[in-house]
């Protein structure tokens, strides 16, 4: 909402020229981000029996700092005992669900598009993401998610394979790009 506000004050002022392929990224930018947080940091646990029945259950999450130990865990588990649900979540899922960011960093910030930028942008956000756990776990008193330095691996590859493949599509997104502000300009000046 602040972003809409916040667009038409400056094209009403006149500060800005409406340019309708930077919107379409930035809106859908601004919708992967709450997303992510739901799948990472969101719901938090605020009961107290909640929490407490973590602690007596012995079923808080497990953080893990040995790197690789979980992924071989996750993939000895699919192999040997066809436990297929735990290495899509715990491997893939952590891998696609920063692609995303991949694919949206050279767009929002241009100077990020070197392969350098990305893995530092993909290694800050990944352990941003764990860091967040680990404190909100020390506040809450439990551990509702693990800090697992697998997961900082895994969301680096997803941030960097996010960025090959818009490397791979960029012809076509440069294409659409065109289309859309064609389409825009054709629309203003009829």
């Amino acid at each position: 909402m602040i972003y809409f506000i916040g667009t038409i004050l400056f094209y009403l002022l006149g500060k800005r020229k409406f340019n309708p392929f930077s919107h379409l990224i930035n809106i859908t930018f601004l919708l992967y981000i709450p997303w992510l947080m739901s799948l990472t940091i969101f719901p938090i646990p605020i009961d107290s029996r909640l929490i407490q029945s973590f602690i007596e259950t012995n079923t808080e999450a497990r953080n893990s700092f040995i790197p690789l130990q979980t992924i071989s865990m996750s993939i000895s588990g699919a192999i040997e005992q066809g436990y297929f649900s735990g290495f899509i979540k715990g491997i893939l899922g952590n891998i696609i669900m920063m692609i995303p960011l991949g694919f949206y960093l050279p767009f929002i910030k241009p100077k990020l598009n070197s392969f350098r930028n990305i893995l530092i942008v993909g290694i800050i956000a990944a352990t941003s993401i764990e860091i967040t756990q680990k404190v909100i776990s020390l506040v809450i008193g439990a551990s509702y998610r693990s800090f697992d330095v697998d997961d900082i691996i895994l969301n680096t590859i997803g941030v960097l394979l996010g960025s090959i493949a818009l490397r791979f599509i960029n012809p076509i997104v440069k294409r659409l790009k065109d289309d859309i502000e064609d389409n825009h300009s054709e629309t203003i000046t009829s």
